[in-house]
């Protein structure tokens, strides 16, 4: 069977009271029906019962090298595993890893924030190989802009917009570029 993983930022909570961006954005994207497919991963626990069956508690306390160490857990975790898909949340540096790992898996990379900010995409060298190696989704203009911002020439990928309405997606739309 094959699984798609959701890789949460590593200091994401996941409950219902505490949780950041990336995990409500996942929460409310994330249907039922799918649960069977998906699974979760975070470094902390849920208290929601209806992800227990399919949320990973990483359980890392070690501060140091913690992204790191965050992902070779994971990967330690599932190499095994037939991984299809990587829907990764702001966090374009674990890419490089998982795709060492998992290289026939696709890679969607969400962008809550401003990439040349980020870790693993804030050079020109590193936003170039996400372009060509994931799938970017970029939840405003603003991040998409931000992100090709200084690439003298690149693929003109397909991009993808996401509206939310009240914390809430609306819609997607696939644009191609001139």
């Amino acid at each position: 069977m094959s699984i798609k993983a959701i890789i949460l930022p590593n200091k994401e909570k996941f409950s219902k009271n505490q949780s950041g961006a990336a995990s409500i954005f996942v929460k409310d994207s994330l249907k039922p029906k799918d649960y069977k497919s998906y699974i979760i991963y975070g470094n902390s626990k849920t208290d929601e019962k209806k992800y227990k069956k399919i949320f990973v508690n990483a359980n890392q306390k070690n501060k140091f090298l913690s992204n790191y160490l965050y992902i070779k857990k994971f990967i330690s975790k599932f190499k095994k595993k037939n991984i299809t898909l990587f829907e990764i949340h702001n966090r374009p540096e674990y890419v490089i890893n998982l795709k060492k790992n998992f290289p026939s898996a696709r890679f969607i990379v969400l962008y809550h924030n401003d990439p040349t900010k980020l870790r693993g995409s804030k050079t020109i060298s590193q936003r170039k190989f996400l372009d060509v190696n994931c799938t970017n989704v970029f939840l405003s203009k603003y991040i998409k802009n931000c992100f090709y911002k200084d690439f003298s020439t690149y693929k003109k990928n397909n991009y993808i917009s996401i509206w939310i309405q009240n914390g809430v997606p609306v819609s997607a739309v696939v644009k191609k570029e001139d």
